[in-house]
């Protein structure tokens, strides 16, 4: 066989590797579906998977970080409720007008806004965790706040467990915007993450198709001038040899 022939023999056994590469690389969507297509490249994005797949899990993460923390924020802002009507119980109790029996009266609502509010604290769950279990009457020195006692009733004691539960959903709602914070930060991160991965491992399928149609059209023309050259060639062997 002459140079020619194996020149095309050269191209139609290329052509028909590089039809099938652009197959597989069309039907698994993946420009690196083996390694030595681009050992660099798989490793680049073995990398950026990993960031992928952490920053999902970080995200996770937070987004369980807020919901705990307006779980408990929801809590408190009961509590304050519970609160805000102690303190108005209280100024009214300080009426003079009103009799031990009416003040009686005021101090049973209060021991059941104390119930109320120690049942929050007690209750107040995410994921299997009370979230408020310190949130007490004790914590918030209310234990032992009774109208009916007005020689010893301080309604700055009020005051100071309304300022307290009220610095803590503060503290809750900061948690809350620092944790949507670093999603916003992890969501950028992932997304240009993706971003890139794909521009090294996605398969534009379009521009495949184009390459494995140009190299079938190849490998057909040189499969037909392979063909008629050695059909050329047997010609010229039967002429010399006047078969």
């Amino acid at each position: 066989m002459n140079i020619n022939g194996n020149s095309l023999i050269y191209s139609i056994n290329k052509s028909s590797h590089d039809i099938g590469v652009s197959s597989n690389k069309i039907s698994t969507g993946d420009k690196i579906y083996q390694a030595r297509l681009d050992p660099s490249g798989l490793s680049i994005s073995e990398r950026l998977e990993s960031i992928i797949n952490g920053t999902l899990k970080e995200m996770e993460g937070e987004q369980m970080n807020i919901s705990m923390n307006q779980t408990a924020e929801g809590g408190l802002s009961v509590i304050n409720d519970s609160m805000q009507r102690m303190y108005e119980l209280g100024i009214q109790s300080k009426n003079g007008t009103l009799t031990d029996s009416d003040r009686g009266e005021l101090q049973k609502e209060v021991t059941q806004l104390k119930e109320n509010i120690n049942h929050i604290a007690n209750s107040t769950e995410y994921n299997r965790n009370h979230v408020l279990a310190y949130a007490d009457t004790e914590f918030f020195n209310l234990e032992n706040l009774d109208l009916t006692d007005q020689a010893n009733l301080d309604l700055d004691v009020i005051k100071g467990a309304i300022d307290k539960v009220n610095s803590l959903r503060s503290d809750y709602g900061a948690k809350i915007n620092g944790s949507e914070h670093k999603i916003n930060n992890l969501v950028e991160q992932h997304y240009n993450s993706v971003e890139s991965y794909s521009a090294i491992r996605d398969t534009d399928i379009a521009a495949e198709v184009t390459k494995m149609t140009s190299n079938k059209i190849k490998n057909e023309m040189s499969i037909t001038m392979l063909k008629k050259m050695n059909d050329m060639n047997v010609s010229n062997a039967r002429a010399l040899l006047g078969i």
